[in-house]
């Protein structure tokens, strides 16, 4: 009894110490004593002095503009009434005139119910804001009978839902502010608190604001001090550090959410633990020893910080209560982080613009796609080269080098992201179009798009060729990561052999012919080949009529496309129309083998009457070097064509000789009519 009395004392004189403050930036010191005597009353069951000092707490809250903190507090009041038509006791109508005019805890809590939603919505809490609303649905359909005010509270929270998926809210960052010092109040001394800063408040803005308040109070910019010798301190000091909030595993469901602005509540709001993390360069360890650079040099400390209550609460702020220091994390930990942060970052920027806030977020995932797949100056993946050899396999532990394999599980996962941010990027970037003013900005965009595919198909060849093909994928069937401009160039002159991938499985929007096979290296060089076609066929005189192809052609398939929202795209109908094109090229180039096989007998021919004749030595060199080279020459099949075999478009086109496998392989051919069966021929005294 007499332990209690003195706490009281205590907690009374601190209050009163803090009464008299009119100062704005002082506001926090009140709201705390506040709530130490509210905790006290609460704790030795005096409500009646509980709900006097809780609606003191929510004048300051309302001065303050805490509009969540203050609507919390009503919620504290709310609990102690029933839905009955009993009058309340005369405690329970609290320090405020308004709750005297209801007469019974029925009307009193309904008031009180819809100001608190009141309040939320304010405060952005739309969450909150819908379970106070369900509380009082539920109570309007069973109890009230009023289907009125039930319409209206419906349509309410149906707003609200409305709202959680359509608006961008500003997240608010955590800050550690930890006081030390003998000179310290005693309600402050040697305390550590989480504050919640203002919406998108950085900490130097923070730490600003916060030493207006504190203006006695030392600084310290140091976090090599340890806690035992800033207690011993004769000074008043104050400490202020980021912190980063930690999910609560009670909404993992939520957390799971495909709408990122559905998650984003639970993400950066009703916290009870948070992380503090520092950073430290080591050298002479086994990963220095692999290769020493910044990234084989760095750790990380972490340590985990508990709050009395989650927050938002009655306060913006909530004191620690435990803590607890992390093993230190070793490089591929740090490496693993680093590659699941810049992954959830890609997920979160690609789903807010696929949910329409393109003028807000549209630059940053490009950004975001070229920090990764052109990462000059960071170095990127290659900063993670080490871990993948041979000899830090043996080196390592087992439990390492299952983290080696989540980090590469995770750069696996980041191939996946890319190429559906890739996707949702093309989706939203202007094409170019006649209007002679916004031409040049949307080609400018085109061009920026089409060197983040062509940096991302080189590094989805590396990764697949040091770790193996992906075969996820997140693509709708039928997209493609290539820009709508492109799209529409590129189907009008696409070579007869290649076609359009709608199997969502494979992640490209070309895929090589079957006669290729599917090794890295082949598919690489099958997609330089195929975009270099592409990019050189774009100023021939057929352009006109095969794009006026594929409109008839889209016009007459528009039926049938699939039954998702990319059916009416330009690529809807583009698989029909390839394999038509596709049709009438086998029928030309059979055709052409007839041809073919014709001029081979007259080359025959005409190939012994030179030898007959020993017209070599007047002959030019062009001829004695073809003679030579007919009479070596093995007979070929005039039905089949493989790899070994070529029909070329150049002065030779009307012959065919056999493949020189030591040959080095041949360019783009710049013409209109290709084959993409890439053949290789030498001849001794120049290449074909």
């Amino acid at each position: 009894m007499l332990s209690n009395i003195n706490k009281l004392l205590d907690l009374y004189s601190s209050y009163l110490s803090v009464l008299n403050i009119q100062s704005q930036t002082q506001i926090e010191t009140g709201l705390f004593c506040t709530v130490q005597l509210i905790e006290f009353y609460l704790e030795m069951g005096q409500n009646s002095l509980y709900l006097i000092y809780l609606y003191k707490l929510y004048d300051l809250n309302i001065s303050a503009g805490n509009w969540v903190e203050a609507a919390i507090t009503l919620q504290r009041h709310s609990s102690f009434l029933n839905w009955t038509n009993e009058r309340p006791s005369k405690y329970l109508y609290g320090a405020r005139k308004q709750n005297l005019i209801f007469t019974t805890q029925m009307a009193l809590k309904e008031y009180i119910c819809v100001e608190m939603a009141k309040l939320f919505e304010k405060g952005q809490h739309w969450e909150l804001a819908i379970e106070t609303n369900r509380e009082l649905i539920n109570v309007y359909e069973t109890i009230f009978f009023d289907y009125s005010k039930l319409s209206e509270l419906l349509k309410k929270n149906a707003s609200l839902y409305e709202k959680i998926i359509k608006e961008l809210r500003l997240e608010c960052n955590y800050f550690l502010i930890a006081f030390y010092g003998k000179k310290c109040p005693s309600y402050l001394a040697n305390k550590k608190f989480i504050f919640r800063g203002q919406p998108l408040e950085s900490w130097a803005t923070f730490k600003q604001r916060f030493l207006a308040s504190f203006s006695d109070f030392k600084f310290i910019e140091s976090m090599e001090i340890t806690s035992e010798e800033l207690q011993k301190s004769e000074d008043k000091l104050v400490q202020i550090i980021t912190v980063t909030p930690i999910p609560s595993p009670f909404y993992s469901e939520l957390l799971l959410s495909p709408s990122r602005l559905t998650s984003w509540y639970y993400k950066h709001h009703k916290i009870q633990r948070f992380q503090l993390i520092r950073r430290e360069f080591k050298t002479n360890t086994k990963w220095t020893d692999l290769e020493d650079n910044e990234t084989m040099r760095l750790w990380l400390h972490k340590k985990i910080f508990t709050t009395q209550r989650p927050l938002p609460n009655l306060l913006n702020f909530a004191q620690i209560i435990n803590e607890q220091e992390l093993l230190p994390s070793h490089p591929v930990e740090v490496a693993i982080e680093r590659v699941k942060e810049a992954n959830d970052k890609l997920a979160d920027l690609s789903s807010r613009v696929a949910e329409g806030f393109v003028s807000e977020f549209h630059m940053n995932l490009g950004g975001m796609i070229r920090g990764i797949v052109q990462a000059d100056v960071g170095g990127g993946i290659k900063n993670y080269q080490p871990f993948f050899t041979a000899q830090c396999r043996i080196n390592c532990s087992e439990e390492e080098n299952r983290c080696i394999e989540n980090l590469i599980s995770l750069i696996f996962e980041q191939i996946t992201l890319l190429e559906y941010s890739l996707f949702i990027h093309s989706n939203n970037t202007p094409t170019p179009t006649t209007t002679t003013t916004t031409n040049s900005s949307s080609s400018n965009a085109a061009s920026f798009h089409n060197s983040l595919v062509a940096s991302f198909n080189s590094y989805k060849c590396q990764i697949e060729t040091q770790f193996g093909k992906t075969s996820k994928s997140l693509l709708p069937e039928g997209a493609s990561i290539y820009s709508k401009f492109d799209q529409n160039e590129m189907i009008g002159k696409l070579p007869t052999n290649v076609v359009v991938n709608n199997n969502a499985s494979n992640s490209s929007f070309l895929s090589p012919p079957s006669t290729i096979n599917n090794s890295p290296t082949a598919t690489r060089a099958f997609r330089s080949h195929s975009v270099s076609e592409f990019q050189n066929s774009q100023n021939e005189g057929n352009l006109s009529t095969r794009n006026s192809q594929i409109s008839s052609s889209s016009s007459t398939n528009s039926g049938s496309g699939s039954s998702n929202f990319f059916k009416n795209s330009p690529l809807g109908t583009a698989g029909n129309l390839i394999k038509s094109l596709q049709a009438k090229s086998k029928q030309k180039q059979q055709k052409n083998l007839v041809a073919i096989n014709k001029r081979r007998n007259t080359s025959t021919t005409f190939s012994t009457k030179l030898d007959q004749t020993q017209t070599t030595s007047k002959s030019p060199q062009f001829l004695r070097l073809f003679s030579q080279k007919q009479n070596q020459k093995q007979q070929i099949s005039s039905t089949t064509f493989n790899l070994n075999t070529r029909i070329s478009d150049c002065s030779l086109e009307n012959f065919c000789f056999p493949m020189d496998t030591n040959a080095p392989p041949l360019p783009p051919r710049q013409s209109s009519f290709h084959s993409d069966v890439l053949i290789c021929t030498k001849m001794k005294g120049g290449n074909i």
